[in-house]
């Protein structure tokens, strides 16, 4: 069943779609040249034991990571490699941003780790070492170790610092791309998603072989363009080998962008790679449609929405996240909804936003609202009093002054 997005404006027939667009002014700009207040990333550092080396990282907090109204929130982990140059990296940024911020996101809001790399090291790092045990002469064969500093160096050190979630995403483009495809394989119980940019076709049954016997279900997309001729031809016959593997557990796609060369499919495959990995919980197609004049609008809305929350927390619990909407899309849902008419359907959102998220005033506030809408007011400022209450809780003594104007006197 395809997941009902809501037209506030109850057109009918009518429908929203969502545009993920560039941040054309931000990507133009490397990080040292924007506003103090909101850069795209921070730049950060940890010294590996397992590679003897300090490595350069660019941290990008999900929007609203630092309010209070998120700060209880967890995130999924995209790890982006040899994040070094500058617009591709905040194309990704980006356009993850575009797709988890709307009022339906397509993608959750993510923290995006870009992991730097010089040129030795990008080549070090992502090559395989030799299948009978000799040392390369060429310094390369350094991705099991490199997958070692990812996994018990850098990942920890992330969920130390920064409020995640179990859920990690590998992301890389050319050779990276390659390293990504192999780790995916080598550790199912860790990378849960990979996204292979255009990737080099070194040692495909090395690659293949790990997939196979990955035993853990993953979502991993190959994604090419058509004008890159020798590796989207290469990318095709690693697809049909996969597929023709029939690994129990994996979801896999490869995708070929027209028209796109070898150097774009890293800015514009990203698009593509994160709708696939987070697809069982897309609500990028979320769409209510009222006729006019319909006399069952309060039973059509409650169809669609029930039947897409129904869909997905299938999702959530498909990729190990909590089986709850965003609450970016049940605050925005809720505010579409304003006059008497339509206040049952806010507070049909009000009652899902206290249930979900029961430590934060937005769904009490929300419901209070509806009830002073539907003339139920002591109903209203028991519901006011309570989202007082969280928000004194939160430490949020803003909110408690706005609420607390806001509340009615029990007299009339």
């Amino acid at each position: 069943m395809p997941l009902p997005i809501h037209d506030p404006l109850r057109r009918p027939k009518s429908a929203l779609p969502l545009i993920a667009l560039l941040a054309a002014g931000s990507l133009a700009r490397p990080v040292h040249a924007q506003s103090a207040a909101s850069p795209l990333w921070t730049r950060d550092s940890i010294y590996s034991n397992v590679l003897g080396e300090t490595r350069f990282l660019r941290i990008a907090l999900p929007a609203g990571y630092e309010t209070r109204e998120y700060a209880a929130e967890h995130y999924p982990v995209l790890i982006v490699l040899d994040a070094t140059a500058d617009i591709p990296f905040a194309a990704a940024v980006a356009n993850a941003r575009a797709m988890g911020g709307t009022n339906a996101p397509a993608i959750p809001r993510l923290l995006i780790v870009g992991v730097e790399a010089s040129n030795s090291t990008r080549f070090r790092d992502n090559t395989l070492p030799s299948a009978e045990g000799k040392k390369r002469s060429d310094g390369g064969g350094g991705a099991p170790n490199f997958l070692r500093f990812l996994l018990t160096e850098l990942r920890p050190y992330l969920s130390s610092r920064y409020r995640t979630l179990p859920l990690t995403v590998l992301s890389g483009h050319s050779l990276t791309a390659f390293f990504a495809e192999w780790a995916f394989g080598q550790a199912p119980h860790d990378l849960s998603g990979a996204i292979a940019l255009s990737p080099t076709p070194l040692e495909p049954e090395r690659v293949l072989d790990g997939i196979a016997a990955r035993g853990t279900p993953g979502r991993l997309i190959v994604v090419t363009g058509t004008a890159e001729h020798g590796l989207d031809r290469a990318a095709q016959s690693f697809a049909a080998a996969v597929r023709a593997r029939n690994v129990s557990g994996l979801v896999f796609e490869h995708e070929r962008i027209a028209d796109v060369s070898h150097d774009h499919t890293t800015s514009l495959g990203m698009i593509p790679g994160l709708r696939f990995i987070f697809r069982p919980l897309s609500l990028a197609a979320y769409q209510v449609e009222f006729e006019d004049g319909d006399a069952n609008w309060l039973s059509t809305f409650t169809t669609a929405f029930d039947s897409t929350r129904w869909a997905y927390l299938r999702g959530a619990r498909e990729l190990g996240l909590p089986a709850r909407l965003p609450l970016s899309f049940l605050a925005s849902q809720s505010r579409f909804y304003q006059d008497s008419a339509t206040a049952p359907l806010r507070l049909r959102l009000c009652q899902e936003l206290i249930t979900s998220y029961p430590s934060l005033w937005t769904g009490f506030e929300c419901a209070g609202d509806a009830h002073m809408r539907l003339g139920r007011r002591a109903e209203a400022i028991v519901d006011y009093r309570r989202a007082i209450d969280a928000a004194r809780a939160c430490g949020d003594s803003a909110t408690v002054d706005r609420l607390a104007r806001k509340t009615p006197s029990e007299s009339r």
